[in-house]
C-alpha cells in the first residue's frame, strides 16, 4: 500500500490530537505558503515522533484521555499502556507555544 491517502481513508491517529493544526497545514500548503507550512510541519513531525515512540495507539489514546477527549486510555492485549514518560513528553509537545506564538496552539 502506498503512503498516499485515498478517498474515504481514515486520518492518522495524531490528527485526532491536533486536528486544527493538521487542517491549517493542509490549507497553508494548498495556499502556496510553503514557509509557514514547513514550520508547522516541523512541529507536527516532533509530535508524531513522540506519539509513535511506543506501539500505536497506546500513546495517542493516553494523550486523548489526559486531555479529556476519551473515557479511558485502555488498549487491547497484546498491547500495553503507554509509559508515563512518553505520555508526559507528548503532552509537553501538545501544550508548547508554537507557530502562531499562542499558548497551547496545538489543540
Amino acid at each position: 500500500m502506498s503512503g498516499r491517502r485515498t478517498a474515504g481513508a481514515r486520518p492518522r491517529g495524531e490528527a485526532n490530537i491536533c486536528t486544527a493544526d493538521y487542517a491549517e497545514l493542509i490549507a497553508l500548503w494548498h495556499g502556496g505558503a510553503a514557509g509557514p507550512a514547513r514550520r508547522l510541519g516541523a512541529v507536527l513531525a516532533r509530535l508524531s515522533a513522540v506519539l509513535f515512540a511506543e506501539p500505536n495507539p497506546a500513546v495517542i489514546k493516553a494523550v486523548l484521555y489526559a486531555r479529556g477527549r476519551i473515557p479511558a486510555p485502555a488498549v487491547r492485549l497484546p498491547l500495553l499502556a503507554a509509559s508515563g514518560d512518553v505520555v508526559r513528553r507528548a503532552l509537553e509537545v501538545v501544550r508548547a507555544p508554537v507557530h502562531r506564538g499562542q499558548e497551547g496552539a496545538l489543540m
